[in-house]
């Protein structure tokens, strides 16, 4: 039996939980090109009819549903509802809780198969009343938020050439309460991030310094500052002072 880690108390994000769309989700208007998802009468405005997405969740947008549900402060009572057992979340041998949010998610899918739908997915979030984040993931014409932070700008001027060892060594000393994250931007995968905690189970700027050599012998001449910078901003991470930092050229 693990010990029960104290709880830390979420913020909750305006607007994520609201059943309004943002202004961002504009209704839609006649003469315009609609999405598949909607079906728009002559009479009405308004979308007659919504398209829940047909099959197994992608975990590719896993990082992001974790840090959407994270900040709604509903991710353990929704855990309940998709028979996952929160006492396992409890033992993982991290404090942060995004990550427990994230492992969740990703044991809901494991667990689950097939039935790890969309459909399934679209139904929980509604019974939480979290309808953009469901629009958002669950219907058909509408789209995760995935993009990075803030954009690069194209008056940036971004280091050249290779991502050297002392390089790595200030990064790592900077991204590790988000390492994990930034190794699964980055494309290293869970697995790999498990065993290179296994490895130095504590010392956490050891394992920063791996992910960031891991990803760089996995990828070769495309372990670029300019990739990097990128994965830097990405929403999941967002740690644009990193980029400005280390990724620029002064």
């Amino acid at each position: 039996m693990c010990e029960e880690r104290p709880q830390h108390k979420q913020t909750s994000l305006s607007g994520l939980n609201s059943t309004k769309k943002s202004a961002n989700w504009s209704s839609p208007q006649k003469n315009q090109i609609y999405p598949a998802a909607y079906k728009v009468n002559d009479s009405d405005t308004e979308p007659s009819e919504e398209i829940v997405r047909i099959g197994k969740f992608d975990q590719k947008d896993l990082p992001y549903l974790a840090l959407d549900m994270l900040v709604t402060g509903k991710w353990r009572n929704i855990a309940v509802d998709l028979d996952v057992p929160v006492d396992e979340l409890n033992c993982i041998d991290n404090s942060d809780e995004y990550e427990k949010c994230y492992k969740m998610w990703k044991t809901w899918i494991e667990r689950n198969g097939d039935a790890a739908s969309y459909k399934k997915l679209a139904e929980v979030l509604k019974d939480h009343e979290l309808q953009i984040i469901r629009e958002n993931y669950c219907l058909e014409g509408n789209h995760p938020p995935l993009q990075e932070t803030v954009a690069t700008s194209t008056s940036e001027n971004v280091k050249q050439g290779k991502i050297d060892d002392k390089d790595f060594m200030k990064i790592a000393k900077t991204i590790q309460g988000k390492r994990y994250r930034l190794g699964r931007v980055l494309g290293v995968r869970d697995s790999e991030l498990e065993q290179i905690t296994a490895k130095d189970p504590g010392d956490i700027w050891e394992q920063s310094y791996r992910i960031l050599k891991k990803w760089q012998s996995a990828n070769g001449k495309r372990a670029t500052f300019t990739a990097l910078a990128k994965a830097l901003r990405d929403r999941t991470v967002a740690l644009k002072e990193v980029v400005e930092e280390f990724c620029l050229v002064k």
